[in-house]
């Protein structure tokens, strides 16, 4: 997602060098020369980011729980520096 030509965010997942599973958030202010990876985790699977202005992203994805499946959301209001996790939503 992109909230101007100049800064983007995206969402990968898949595993690490040790063949750990791994979900990493990367975001640009310069138009994709540069990449910086703002948010790491190794619980959730990231489907998808969406920036709603040039300051607030939500990244949403899901965990497993048991036979659950947990719904969460992260926020930013940086710009993508920094990600916090907003919601927790347990799904049937």
């Amino acid at each position: 997602s992109c909230s101007s030509e100049s800064h983007c965010a995206v969402v990968g997942e898949g595993y690490d060098n040790a063949g750990n599973y791994k979900t990493v958030g990367y975001v640009t202010f310069d138009g994709g020369n540069t990449w910086t990876p703002t948010l790491t985790t190794q619980d959730v699977g990231l489907m998808g980011v969406k920036f709603t202005s040039e300051t607030e992203g939500w990244a949403a994805g899901t965990s497993k729980s048991g036979r659950n499946l947990l719904g969460q959301f992260y926020r930013t209001t940086d710009g993508g520096k920094t990600w916090n996790l907003e919601q927790v939503r347990l799904l049937f």
